[in-house]
């Protein structure tokens, strides 16, 4: 008698537990599609809007002087545009060196645009025993 409460106490929990898995299968399968959606949406908004950007660049970069001239420009403005970004890696290496160079002195380095402020000097001070 007593088994049979038992086992169908066990047969109900076993139907509950699979009703349960059902339920989160299927949220499951709800929750993919909901993200494959938004991915695809979400990709398709970043490539409109890149696409939106390089309109309004070129735009932007062409002015009606330019736009008679616009072979010449075409072939020179990457080459151009390396040059440009080369003079900054070379200006940020060149600063990082002088850094690093002045940490290994250990000396107090003055910045570059410092107007004797008095205060500043107070903050750079060798020693803060005083």
């Amino acid at each position: 008698m007593v088994f049979r409460d038992v086992d169908e106490i066990a047969e109900d929990v076993y139907r509950r537990s699979q009703a349960r898995l059902s339920e989160l299968r299927a949220a499951n399968q709800r929750m993919a599609a909901e993200i494959r959606a938004l991915s695809e949406q979400t990709a398709a908004n970043i490539r409109q809007a890149v696409e939106q950007a390089e309109k309004e660049a070129q735009k932007a970069a062409r002015s009606p002087e330019e736009q008679t001239a616009a072979p010449a420009a075409e072939r020179s403005a990457p080459a151009e545009t390396n040059r440009a970004v080369a003079g900054n890696l070379y200006e940020q290496r060149e600063a990082i060196a002088r850094s690093v160079a002045a940490r290994r002195a250990g000396t107090v380095v003055t910045p570059i645009d410092d107007d004797g402020d008095d205060e500043a000097e107070y903050y750079r001070r060798r020693s803060w025993l005083v």
